[in-house]
């Protein structure tokens, strides 16, 4: 858990990036470190301040994060939040979440190099989002180094990566995760889903002749159409020719996006799918979220940790007795302070009604 995370920079010489994984970096278990004075209030360092320019100029980033194993017996869900600097670029911080399948191997292995690929990639592209789209390709070859060294044998990720920098929002993503964008209360998706009922990704396993149904691609035990690692799978899903160039149709490149932010976008609501197919529509989860950020007090971290436990009661509603959900990942990154709800109100929108005084020992309700 984090709440006015102050970000690691990876390009400070002391940076643990530069020598080994950063055990400042959230891992995948919730955990809250030691603020620091720079982040008392939930303020960044002044360089990550000035990150946002043009017509937004954001004075609080605020990012919370939390997860659940969902009743499984091990959580291979990962995510990592850090900001970067290179010489000639602009700054950037990055929130990404990571949802591993075949144990948490390889997610936590994409997670540890982002960091080093990301700023590798930005000092060489032309612009950001071929700098996201070279380190998620540097990333599928660095598991794939893994496998042929023997350090990993099976599994792979999905991996969503949102980045910041100067009043705009780089998105990436490979997979199912999903991020959602606040624009004054209603909910714009940042990504698409790579799953198998999305047309085009369905249409790149037909033309290699590999049959796919609406929620699953047959003769495999996965249901993304892009994922990194995965290369036990091997013909026809995904492997190298004798030249050592990827072929198959389950491919390890990210589709990236670019959007503006403006005086009217709020928050970022990132999560893995174990949030998305129990909390739905997409819609309630913006809304829901907005509610509680207000009631919190702005808190992204009280607002994460409600999400996580909304999800779970949902999961818990669908699933027979004993059966486990899936592994849960929200981030809440708060671009600017909501006005907090009003305490009394004759509105029948009283959206306080369930809150105790101090908005925090009992959630609102998803439905107030």
């Amino acid at each position: 858990m984090v709440s006015g995370l102050s970000l690691p920079d990876v390009n400070r010489e002391d940076s643990p990036f530069a020598v080994t994984s950063p055990s400042s970096i959230l891992n995948g278990s919730c955990c809250r470190p030691t603020p620091d004075p720079a982040s008392e209030h939930g303020l960044l360092p002044n360089p990550v301040q000035q990150l946002f320019g043009g017509d937004v100029e954001l004075r609080q980033l605020r990012c919370g994060v939390s997860c659940d194993a969902g009743g499984r017996a091990s959580n291979d869900d990962r995510h990592i939040l850090f900001s970067t600097a290179v010489a000639g670029r602009p700054r950037c911080t990055v929130v990404a979440v990571l949802d591993g399948h075949h144990a948490h191997h390889v997610a936590a292995a994409v997670r540890d190099e982002l960091p080093r690929a990301f700023v590798a990639a930005q000092a060489a592209a032309r612009d950001l989002a071929a700098a996201l789209s070279a380190a998620v390709r540097a990333l599928d070859e660095h598991v794939h180094g893994l496998y042929a060294a023997g350090a990993v044998s099976t599994g792979g990720t999905t991996l969503l990566a949102h980045v910041l920098s100067d009043g705009v929002l780089y998105t990436a993503n490979v997979g199912d995760c999903k991020g959602m964008l606040s624009v004054r209360g209603a909910g714009e998706a940042l990504n698409t889903c790579h799953n198998p009922d999305v047309p085009g990704e369905r249409a790149r396993f037909a033309d290699a002749g590999v049959a796919v149904s609406a929620d699953f691609i047959l003769a495999s035990d996965i249901n993304v159409c892009r994922s990194i690692g995965d290369w036990d799978l091997g013909s026809p899903l995904k492997w190298r020719d004798e030249a050592g160039r990827p072929r198959g149709p389950l491919v390890g490149d990210a589709e990236v996006t670019v959007r503006a932010l403006d005086g009217r976008d709020e928050f970022l609501v990132v999560g893995s799918d174990g949030l998305w197919d129990y909390y739905s529509p997409e819609s309630s989860v913006v809304s829901d979220a907005r509610r509680a950020l207000r009631a919190f007090h702005n808190d992204p971290q009280a607002c994460a940790d409600w999400l996580v436990k909304q999800t779970l009661l949902r999961q818990r509603a669908v699933l027979h007795s004993g059966t486990p959900g899936d592994n849960i990942t929200v981030a809440v990154v708060s671009l600017r302070p909501l006005p907090q709800l009003p305490r009394h109100s004759s509105s029948r929108l009283n959206l306080r009604a369930a809150l105790p005084e101090d908005g925090r020992a009992s959630p609102p309700s998803a439905h107030t």
